[in-house]
């Protein structure tokens, strides 16, 4: 079996692993451990004799804390092939997507950071060992190959990302990360939509 071959088998494993994750998302019930991260919630005493500050940790919803470091990653991944297309594809029009998908990403993962800050998540750092492979595999390719792989790519991994969320949306419980989901959600949708009238275009 080739490179091309290889890569291609990894990420439909991987994609069928992400179906399996949001699948799973459905029947998750919101359950608190000692073990989750904890938001704080401070309170003043306000009385004459003031002064006392008493602070009361509230846990995160488990599957909200989960899917904050699902999506986290996913995004971390999509910025890596995003870039290398934004440096290597051959056509303009597929260079200008990779530039604004590497954009897009960018934004919503630094959004996603922000809301992980607020709840004391810490979130990957970088795009996972298998993801890294696959891009250096990306990047050994040449011409229309290159632009058709890529295209495919979007297309398959931002599918699996929608359904992640979709499944996130029936137990989300914090209202912020509930906004941050009904925000990039279109914007994916958006991104398949390109990715195909695209593949279309480079298959001519």
């Amino acid at each position: 079996m080739n490179k091309l071959g290889e890569m291609m088998k990894r990420r439909q494993i991987a994609f069928l692993m992400l179906l399996v994750l949001a699948a799973s998302f459905g029947g998750c019930k919101k359950e608190k451990t000692e073990e989750q991260p904890v938001a704080t919630i401070t309170a003043v005493d306000t009385t004459p004799t003031g002064g006392t500050v008493a602070t009361t940790t509230v846990p995160l919803n488990e599957a909200d804390s989960k899917f904050i470091l699902d999506a986290a990653t996913l995004l971390l991944g999509e910025i890596a092939y995003a870039s290398t297309a934004d440096d290597l594809a051959t056509t303009v029009k597929v260079k200008a997507f990779g530039h604004l998908l590497r954009e897009d990403h960018a934004s919503a993962l630094a959004e996603l950071r922000k809301l992980a800050d607020d709840h004391h998540v810490v979130l990957p750092t970088q795009a996972t060992a298998a993801v890294i492979t696959d891009n250096e595999t990306l990047s050994k390719l040449k011409g229309g190959e290159f632009d058709r792989v890529f295209l495919q790519h979007v297309i398959d991994d931002h599918n699996a990302m929608i359904l992640l969320l979709d499944a996130e949306a029936a137990v989300v419980h914090d209202d912020d990360l509930r906004q941050w989901v009904a925000k990039i959600r279109p914007k994916l949708q958006n991104h398949v939509t390109k990715a195909q009238q695209l593949m279309a275009d480079v298959k001519r």
